[in-house]
């Protein structure tokens, strides 16, 4: 009976989905290939999948934008001011053609969505523009390289997504470094370039997200790392209806039985709790799968190890214990005292 109830209870919340913001993909939006929309029509913004995302435009200098564009543009080499709509993975989320791009620039215009209905929001998906991601590791003056000429600088760039509620009262803060060269071992220095889940389900109920930048490399006009960040698929929905989206660690959202608080059951071919540090198969870590192997409990027990003859034990997986008259270094033994028997006979 509880099971029946919560597979009604997936399938209604399937159905009618989050009573709050809906998911934010920009695939609704019309755009030529390798292009973007920067507010060049004056609109003041744009709306997509019940969101609504500012946006400053000004070309009394040439063009200017802030606030938030869209873009499908795949560049991933020019390390450009005029490659400022690319993000650095050469797609938007899972592949998908068309992303979110944040700008905060002089005129104040912060990067703000503002939601239909005021309600929780999962969370994101974020990575750096190419732009961005190129400056901090090559340089672009006048942007220094992350790390200084020794790696050692302990420079970051950090993303801050704010919630609002619909009264405009702050409901909490998530931080997201899209950089960070803080760490005592070099190694685990990183620039974002993948597109990273941004859980956001602490902030409550919202009806506001607004994104500001900030950076350990700062000049006389400000920041000088570029401020760019990309984003995509905002509230990423829990398609399966076991409490979890994949933003928030379902690593099979087409399946109600598998997710972070699932336990793990061994051999089925699943990572039923999401966790790919609870073993699945191979328990022991000895490079065998239990189906190739004929102890999975014992990493001295596979195809490759070495059989130990006498002791009971199958090492090798051959089928049974190697018997020491079979062994050949026992054999040989044996032949050489056999021949020294003979000869005094």
């Amino acid at each position: 009976m509880k099971r029946v109830c919560l597979v009604l209870c997936s399938a209604i919340l399937i159905l009618y989905g989050n009573a709050g913001a809906a998911e934010v993909t920009f695939e609704d939006l019309p755009l030529a290939l390798e292009s973007y929309y920067n507010g060049s029509d004056g609109a003041g913004g744009f709306s997509s999948g019940g969101a609504h995302f500012n946006n400053y435009y000004d070309d009394t200098y040439g063009p200017y934008w802030e606030g938030f564009s869209y873009s499908n543009t795949t560049d991933t080499t020019m390390n450009s001011y005029t490659n400022d709509s690319s993000a650095i993975v050469g797609s938007g989320k899972d592949n998908s053609t068309i992303y979110g791009v944040g700008y905060q620039g002089f005129m104040g215009s912060i990067p703000t969505a503002t939601f239909q209905n005021e309600g929780p929001v999962t969370g994101c998906y974020i990575t750096n523009t190419t732009y961005a991601n190129l400056a901090m590791r090559d340089g672009n003056s006048p942007a220094k390289i992350f790390g200084g000429d020794t790696g050692a600088d302990p420079d970051w760039f950090l993303l801050t997504i704010t919630g609002k509620d619909a009264g405009g009262n702050e409901t909490g803060t998530v931080e997201f470094y899209l950089a960070d060269f803080r760490f005592d071992d070099s190694a685990d220095d990183y620039i974002v370039d993948e597109w990273t889940p941004v859980v956001l389900s602490s902030l409550g109920d919202v009806k506001s997200l607004e994104f500001t930048l900030s950076s350990s490399d700062n000049g006389q006009y400000g920041m000088n790392t570029p401020a760019y960040f990309a984003i995509d698929n905002i509230n990423d929905q829990d398609d399966d209806g076991d409490g979890y989206s994949e933003v928030e660690g379902d690593c099979d959202d087409g399946n109600m039985d598998v997710n972070p608080d699932e336990t793990e059951m061994t051999y089925n071919g699943l990572d039923d709790d999401c966790d790919p540090a609870t073993r699945d198969d191979d328990l022991d870590e000895d490079g065998f799968t239990a189906a190739d192997e004929c102890n999975d409990d014992d990493s001295s027990i596979h195809p490759n190890a070495t059989e130990v003859c006498g002791d009971g034990i199958d090492q090798d997986c051959s089928g049974s214990d190697l018997s020491c008259e079979d062994d050949d270094d026992n054999w040989l033994e044996g032949c050489f005292i056999n021949v020294i028997e003979g000869a005094i006979e």
